[in-house]
């Protein structure tokens, strides 16, 4: 998929892509950006918000895994080989993958001299993800033939 050039959806591409690239090695393709739809989540998948402080942007941005990827997401992380990750260490790795894909999202859509607020990301397990967002467009991403959704508020469009 290729975007226009400045376009909040080619910002949310490059920060996907050098994020999971840079942290966990992997690949990202983005399949789809809709707005509201609720992502297809498996009763065992990882998810994690962040909430942004106004200015520029207030919301939340929300990353949701599959089980089998944030293990692979966290044994690449972590340098763990054939051991499974534990649940502490994949909620750790999943926040710190969000934190820093907030971070060049922000980065990307907001002026250079404009001071921007995150807070500290919290995460859980789960087919039910506490989604603070009214208004939000859902970005389905693959990792091979695994999605991955980032949730984000729709005022990111209108930094």
């Amino acid at each position: 998929m290729t975007f226009q050039p400045g376009s909040p959806e080619e910002a949310i591409y490059y920060a996907v892509s050098e994020t999971f690239e840079n942290l966990v090695f992997e690949e990202v393709v983005i399949d789809k950006i809709t707005d509201n739809e609720m992502p297809h989540i498996d009763s065992d998948a990882w998810w994690a918000g962040i909430e942004l402080f106004p200015p520029p942007i207030a919301g939340e941005i929300a990353l949701i895994v599959p089980d089998v990827l944030m293990n692979k997401f966290t044994e690449a992380t972590l340098g763990l080989g054939s051991a499974l990750p534990s649940e502490a260490e994949n909620a750790d790795d999943l926040g710190e993958l969000l934190n820093t894909l907030s971070g060049r999202l922000l980065a990307m859509r907001v002026s250079p001299d404009q001071i921007y607020k995150i807070g500290l990301p919290r995460s859980g397990r789960g087919d039910i993800f506490p989604a603070n967002n009214l208004e939000y467009k859902l970005v389905d991403c693959l990792v091979g033939d695994d999605h991955i959704y980032l949730m984000v508020p729709s005022k990111f469009w209108a930094l």
